[in-house]
């Protein structure tokens, strides 16, 4: 439990230490604001996941707020930018700012671990780990991405 306390402290810490460096001006839901607000999501997300491997029972609920919450600000995101660019480059800031870093990510993940094998990685590449994996929130995001696409791309030309 001491562990579990130092951590939540280090944590918080340090993310309050972000705000500290950066003088940028915050308006409500602006880029700054919602980049606060999914930064701290991911924190409580970890948190709870750390709680978890230190056996502290009764948190992991909030690691579900935080991916409800991290969820709901990338989407408001999706929705201002495609309200600013449309679709111009959508796949392409999506390979290079979301997927090309989980493969980096996961390769890397799978070598330090040890359980490198093609298949895993293919299976990671792919986004079709099991629901009961840690990565199952990348395939997700990519259904939530092609459903965003495929219903700005129809709404378009039909107005409707």
């Amino acid at each position: 439990m001491k562990y579990f306390a130092f951590l939540t402290f280090l944590i918080f810490t340090c993310y309050l230490l972000g705000f500290v460096k950066k003088p940028e001006k915050y308006q409500w839901m602006d880029r700054n604001y919602t980049t606060a607000i999914k930064g701290f999501s991911i924190l409580t997300v970890v948190w709870a996941h750390s709680g978890a491997m230190l056996s502290v029972e009764g948190i992991q609920f909030i690691a579900g707020i935080g991916v409800a919450l991290f969820l709901m600000c990338s989407g408001y995101g999706l929705e201002i930018s495609h309200e600013k660019k449309g679709l111009v480059g959508f796949w392409k800031k999506r390979l290079l700012g979301v997927c090309l870093p989980f493969w980096a990510v996961e390769l890397i993940g799978l070598f330090a671990t040890g359980t490198f094998s093609i298949k895993s990685y293919l299976l990671d590449f792919c986004f079709l780990k099991p629901a009961t994996g840690y990565g199952w929130f990348m395939g997700y995001i990519v259904i939530c991405y092609l459903i965003f696409y495929t219903v700005k791309k129809l709404v378009k030309d039909s107005r409707t």
